[in-house]
């Protein structure tokens, strides 16, 4: 008995090691990293100095220690804002409040420590860089006051990829792709097809294999924190596909519980007819959820947690343009086309020659 049991408890630990360092192996492709340089007043390098990145969300704290070329760096943070706090004995505290990091994105923060005491702090807003000097790729955020701010036809947020330089859609911007799983397959990054793009979402390959480029499990618009496209340059981690690196980045929890509950209703109530319809289509869509989030143990800054789900009902009808035979042709006299044909001969206007009807069919089902 105790050896199925050590037995099954073996298993349960091999499954679990499998699915978190595949968890990990997966968030390394959107997760980034905060790097510097700390010197004194004089510029020199300052080596041993310990530098702590904290999470200004949940608290989460990532220390580091400079090397002896005072170059320092803490790899595999997630998306969001950080105080990056440098000490050294003999020198003030000197900390970089508010570095915010998108997803897969790398952050320079270097810090020049003033001698004193450690008990004094210098503080520094940090500056965002207008040039990325830590690595080739080209890539562009769309942040979370743009997903929150822009008003989405449908509420998916594939729509919002049309925003970013060097990607076109296929459908017109923000028309109605409310259940649209094809929508990032339909989008093109620097003139390549749909299904060159790699769709991730915290890490892990969100893209259908059978065709690629359509997306598997959309998220939620509300739960999505950030969208990095990577469109050129990427390293070999990304793989998969050759167009843009679709890389989403989900919220989390913080210290403190938050959520809410929403509904978007878009119906026919105000939309115009199709020209060639007598009516107007029907329209009713209805996109409700909520999300809850925080900590799993209050004031701990370790384990949080975020849920979110969403439903979208949508009932509608379409018009169809069709060019349909006349009374005489449905009943199998083509007269009329050979007199248009003989007319646009004459005219110069090459066209196939007048259809006929062979003789033993003459007469059969209406012809």
């Amino acid at each position: 008995m105790l050896v199925q049991r050590m037995k099954a408890l073996l298993g349960c630990s091999a499954i679990a090691c499998l699915v978190f360092c595949n968890n990990a192996f997966g968030q390394a492709q959107v997760l980034g990293k905060i790097s510097g340089t700390i010197t004194d007043s004089t510029g020199a390098v300052v080596p041993g100095a310990k530098v702590t990145i904290t999470n200004k969300n949940t608290q989460q704290s990532y220390p580091s220690t400079t090397n002896d070329s005072g170059y320092y760096v803490v790899v595999n943070l997630p998306a969001g804002t950080y105080d990056v706090t440098t000490e050294k004995e003999g020198f003030e505290r000197c900390t970089n409040a508010d570095a915010h990091l998108d997803p897969a994105e790398a952050v320079q923060v270097n810090c020049a420590l003033q001698v004193g005491q450690v008990t004094q702090t210098v503080e520094v807003s940090a500056a965002a860089l207008s040039v990325q000097t830590e690595e080739a790729k080209v890539s562009r955020v769309i942040n979370d006051t743009q997903i929150e701010e822009m008003p989405v036809n449908g509420r998916n947020f594939a729509t919002l990829l049309a925003l970013q330089p060097g990607v076109v859609q296929a459908f017109s911007f923000n028309s109605f792709q409310g259940m649209n799983l094809f929508a990032t397959q339909d989008t093109h990054v620097n003139g390549l097809r749909g299904d060159s793009n790699n769709v991730q979402i915290e890490g892990s390959p969100s893209t259908r294999t059978r065709a690629n480029g359509a997306i598997v499990a959309a998220p939620s618009i509300d739960a999505i924190g950030e969208i990095n496209i990577v469109t050129t340059g990427y390293m070999p981690e990304y793989s998969r596909g050759a167009g843009g690196q679709i890389l989403v980045q989900m919220k989390s929890g913080a210290q403190q519980y938050h959520g809410g509950a929403y509904e978007f209703v878009r119906n026919d109530a105000l939309d115009a007819r199709n020209f060639f319809s007598p009516t107007v289509s029907v329209l009713k869509f209805n996109n409700f959820g909520y999300d809850f989030g925080g900590p799993v143990i209050p004031h701990k800054n370790k384990l949080f947690f975020y849920w979110s789900q969403e439903w979208s009902r949508i009932r509608t009808t379409g018009t169809t343009v069709a060019t349909v035979p006349d009374a005489l042709g449905r009943q199998g006299n083509l007269s009329d086309y050979c007199a248009a044909l003989v007319q646009a001969v004459k005219k110069g206007i090459s066209g196939p020659p007048c259809p006929v009807v062979p003789l033993y069919l003459d007469g059969v089902g209406g012809l």
